[in-house]
């Protein structure tokens, strides 16, 4: 968490849209090729990768007497790029493109880092966005800085911010989310116990250590179709409908329909 600023800054250069270039050549780039053509252009982006590396990464080193040592990359040339920009070395270490792809998937998954959904076309994506961003400016929430947050869990929990700082991301936001989820569970078992509450169609009250997991993440952006539809007509759309619409008009545009 001390890195917390640090990291998200330079986190962007793993999050590319890279398979949305209406370019056949990027297309079949791998991501890391990819990665350091766009750097040579716009140089933010190898800075931004140089710097992440030297966060996260660690490596493991035997000297000729076998002794093993472990160290992060932080001198200027610890991290390298091949002049062919398909490879890069971190302390002498080859880091092939699918090395990289791993390694992606290791930082986005131990950050909990929101990767592409390739599923999904770019227009829905937007527009996905676009509807979150919607419910945040209906709703009037913003969340408070990376400071206030340590000190509300602190306060919550009794641990000093020194203990917060070492967390690694993945974890302090796991025991926000678990503190916020338990503290709604005693409000609602306390209402529902005094027969003051119901839950809703009777649903059963999710426990305080129920998994929270969401298998649908775009699930609260989508627009409820049948709802809408009552009071506004025919004129909002969700966004499996949004999607295939996209699709007739690009089918429509090749003159495949």
């Amino acid at each position: 968490m001390k890195n917390y600023n640090d990291f998200y800054d330079c986190v962007s250069c793993l999050l590319l849209d890279k398979n949305s270039v209406s370019n056949i050549e990027v297309i079949s780039m791998s991501y890391l090729n990819y990665l350091l053509a766009v750097g040579m252009s716009e140089p933010l982006f190898l800075t931004a990768l140089d710097s992440l590396l030297k966060l996260v990464l660690t490596v493991k080193t035997t000297d000729e007497n076998g002794v093993t040592t472990i160290n992060a990359p932080t001198e200027q040339d610890d991290i390298r790029f091949s002049e062919d920009l398909k490879c890069l070395t971190v302390k002498g270490e080859l880091i092939t493109s699918e090395d990289f792809d791993l390694l992606i998937d290791v930082i986005c998954e131990q950050n909990q880092i929101e990767q592409i959904d390739e599923s999904i076309s770019k227009e829905v994506r937007d527009a996905l966005e676009e509807a979150e961003k919607f419910k945040r400016r209906q709703s009037g929430s913003k969340m408070c800085s990376v400071e206030d947050r340590l000190v509300a869990i602190g306060i919550s929990t009794g641990y000093t911010l020194d203990y917060l700082y070492d967390l690694s991301i993945r974890k302090f936001n796991k025991m926000a989310e678990r503190i916020d989820h338990t503290l709604h569970y005693k409000i609602y078992l306390s209402s529902v116990m005094s027969g003051n509450m119901k839950m809703k169609d009777g649903a059963p009250l999710q426990h305080w250590m129920a998994d929270l997991s969401v298998e649908d993440k775009n699930q609260n952006s989508k627009v409820d179709y049948g709802a809408y539809k009552e009071k506004m007509g025919d004129t909002s759309i969700d966004a499996d409908e949004l999607e295939q619409i996209i699709k007739n008009k690009e089918s429509k545009e090749k003159g495949e329909i």
